[in-house]
Order: structure tokens, then C-alpha cells, then sequence
């Protein structure tokens, strides 16, 4: 072991746990050493959960808040490696238990991401400060709201103070949990007073997050804890967007039932249906409409809404989706007006003519463009006028003392068959 120098000796005797060889060096039998070269082996011991090398080196009075080229204590480093009895020794010897390193973490913050709730309840107990912000402005709650439910619960209950803190980006622990698709961390964190509506710089909430990652269920419970469905982001996405987007049926239904407005439009004039018609859903198409979904675009400006390539129709008989083009005629997609400019547009034609199945289409737009608006449509038509959209319309039909199949046909529930 001549090769080695006094200061690696210390360190590797502690590295590798070899508690007769730490004493020896510490005692002076390879020469002396600094006390720089022992915090150094204290640093190492902790990290490997080496118990009986920490004890030595703190009674040979090592520095338990020590810190390493990142900033980390020997309590951080035991709590990222979840060495239970380390960290306690470390905070019997009295280290810092809110000291931060580098970057700004604790070691509660560790503890938090890597989930270890036994060490993260004696830092509790022992003073760890839950609103300490790493360098992104995330606390230990959020860290464990992404990784970690169990802890996240532990921490909500602890301190519900910081459950509402929110990081850089603007999101909260909630929106954090929402994401993993943590339910009971959800409710958790509900519990404790978590904002359902809170949002991030982007004007994101936990609900667009659930829809996004598609966690049903845990839209469904913040939808039950009073989530607005119709709150949008600085581009105008709502979460019915979003579930029509990525095709999402179980998603659009409870949004729908929670009271989405089928009709939100965002800052480019699309809609929900804009975003089924472009995906080819027509469950997603047929449950909008059910809702009182209006099937015609509805641009930002007179402009947008005379251009009739940018009708859901139109889009619908461009990909040759004749099922598609049906149901959004009998539910009134198009003024008559607009039907002629159908007729009459060369480049949708000209995009048709060449196959069996845009023949078809072309078919179906000869005969929708020379028949006169029928009785059915101006009827449902006028009773959407009079009555309204959505849960409203719905309400006041179903209370209607009407036969079964009449109010099928005032909620649009026949469209497919």
C-alpha cells in the first residue's frame, strides 16, 4: 500500500468500509493527515452508507457538513443513497439540516426525489424547512410529486403552507403529480388546499396536464373537486383541445359532462371539432355535436369565417370521409351559400376527380349542393336557437314529456344510425 498517499489511504480505507485500517491511519500509522483528507473520507463513507466509518471519522471530529465539489453534505449524499442510519447519525452529530448545495438543494430535497419517506420524516423532525426553492424554484413536495406519491402525501400533510408554491415554470405540486398520474397524490394535495385552477406561466392547469397524459381518472377527480374545463392557455388551448387532438373519446365525454363548452375556440378560431374533423374521429365528432357543438367554423375575424376551406365539411370531404361529411351536414355544417361555394371550388374538385372514391364525394356534394335545407335540419336547427348548447339544451330536453325516440332526435343521439 506504499503506492498510495495518506490522504487516498484515509479515503479508500473509508470507501471500502475497512474500519481497521481508517483507525490505524487516524491513529498516525502511515503519518499525518489533514483535516481536510478526513472530511474527504467522511464524504465517501456517506455515500456508500458506510455507518461504522462515519461514526469513527465523527469521533475523530470530521466535519459532518463537510461539502464535496458539488456543494452536497454528507446528510445529502446519505439521503440521495438512502442510507437510513448514516443520516441519523449525521444528525445526531448536529449537521446542518437545512444546508443547501449548488444547486440550492437540500437534503430533504433529495430524500424527495428519490422517495425514501423514512429519512424524509427525520429530517421533518428534525427542522427540515419544506419551503426551501432548488435553482428551478421546485421544493421538495414538487420533486416527490413527480416521483414519489407516498412522500408527496407526507409532505402536503406536513406542510400544506407550500402546497400552492409554485417553481419557475409557474407550475405547483399539483400540477406535478397531475402529470405522473399520481391520483391519491392528487387527492392528497386537494386535500391539504391545493388550487385545481392554479396555472403555470403558459396558462397550463392540472386538468390540461391529466388530459394531456391522458390520465382519466385523474380528470375525472379534479373535474369532482371543481376543475374549469373552459380555462385556456396564452394560445387559447382548453383540455377538450387537447382530448380531440390526440383522439382521446373517454377524456372528451367527461369533459363534456364536466361542462366543457364544445364551442371554445382559440386563438386561431379552431375548435374541438376542428381538431375531430382533421383526426377523422367520428365518435368524437358525434359526441361533440350531441353537446351542441356548432359544426361550422367559426373563425377570429368575418375573414376567416368566408373561407370555406377552412369548414370542418370541407376538410372532411378533402380526405374523403364521406361518413364524416354526412353526419356534419345533417347537423347543419354549412349555410347554403356556403354549400355553393363547395360546389363551385376548383381546387377540391380537381382533388377528387382522379379516384373511385373522391367520385363518390363529388357525388354526395352535387346532390347536398342542389337539395334544399330539409325540414329535419331547420328543425334542429331552430330548437338548438331557442333552447342553447350543451348541458343547458340537454337539461331542458330531457325534462321535455316527450316519447323516447323524439328526444333522441332533439339531442342529435340518431346522427350515426
Amino acid at each position: 500500500m506504499s503506492f498510495l498517499t495518506r490522504e487516498s489511504l484515509l479515503v479508500d480505507s473509508a470507501n471500502r468500509n475497512n474500519q481497521n485500517l481508517l483507525l490505524m491511519v487516524l491513529t498516525g500509522a502511515y503519518g499525518g493527515y489533514t483535516n481536510e483528507d478526513v472530511n474527504n473520507a467522511l464524504i465517501r463513507a456517506a455515500i456508500n452508507g458506510n455507518a461504522g466509518c462515519v461514526s469513527l471519522l465523527l469521533d475523530w471530529n470530521a466535519d459532518c457538513d463537510a461539502e464535496d465539489m458539488d456543494g452536497d453534505t454528507p446528510l445529502m449524499l446519505a439521503a440521495c443513497n438512502n442510507h437510513i442510519e448514516v443520516a441519523q447519525q449525521l444528525l445526531r452529530a448536529g449537521c446542518g439540516v437545512n444546508r443547501v448545495s449548488d444547486r440550492q438543494r437540500t437534503a430533504l430535497h433529495m430524500a424527495s426525489w428519490v422517495g425514501n419517506s423514512k429519512i424524509c420524516k427525520m429530517l421533518l423532525q428534525a427542522g427540515a424547512d419544506l419551503t426551501i426553492q432548488e435553482m428551478y424554484g421546485d421544493t421538495a413536495l414538487m420533486l416527490a410529486a413527480h416521483r414519489s406519491p407516498e412522500v408527496a402525501s407526507l409532505l402536503a400533510r406536513e406542510g400544506p403552507q407550500v402546497v400552492n408554491m409554485k417553481n419557475e415554470s409557474g407550475d405547483s405540486a399539483l400540477g406535478c403529480a397531475t402529470k405522473s398520474g399520481h391520483l391519491q397524490c392528487v387527492q392528497d394535495l386537494v386535500d391539504a388546499g391545493a388550487d385545481v385552477n392554479s396555472m403555470n406561466r403558459l396558462g397550463e392547469t392540472a386538468l390540461l396536464f391529466a388530459t394531456y397524459e391522458n390520465h382519466p381518472n385523474v380528470a375525472q377527480l379534479l373535474l369532482d373537486c371543481g376543475a374549469d374545463p373552459n380555462i385556456a392557455t396564452k394560445s387559447g388551448l382548453v383540455p377538450l383541445h387537447i382530448a380531440c387532438k390526440k383522439n382521446l373519446e373517454e377524456l372528451c365525454q367527461l369533459l363534456l359532462e364536466g361542462g366543457a363548452d364544445p364551442d371554445f375556440a382559440d386563438t386561431m378560431g379552431q375548435r374541438a371539432m376542428t381538431y375531430a374533423v382533421a383526426n377523422g374521429n367520428t365518435a368524437i365528432i358525434s359526441k361533440l355535436i350531441q353537446a351542441g357543438a356548432t359544426p361550422r367554423y367559426q373563425g377570429p375575424s368575418l375573414f376567416h369565417r368566408r373561407l370555406v376551406i377552412m369548414s370542418p365539411l370541407y376538410k372532411a370531404l378533402l380526405d374523403k370521409r364521406l361518413d364524416i361529411a354526412r353526419v356534419l351536414h345533417r347537423a347543419g355544417s354549412c349555410s347554403q351559400s356556403e354549400l355553393f361555394e363547395i360546389s363551385q371550388c376548383e381546387d377540391l374538385h380537381s382533388e377528387l376527380e382522379d379516384t373511385v372514391k373522391g367520385k363518390e364525394v363529388l357525388g354526395f356534394i352535387k346532390e347536398i349542393c342542389s337539395a334544399p335545407a330539409s325540414l329535419r335540419l331547420k328543425c334542429l336547427q331552430r330548437i338548438q336557437s331557442i333552447l342553447g348548447k350543451a348541458r343547458a339544451k340537454r337539461e331542458k330536453i330531457l325534462s321535455l314529456q316527450l316519447p323516447k325516440p323524439l328526444i333522441s332526435f332533439l339531442l342529435f343521439e340518431d346522427l350515426d344510425k
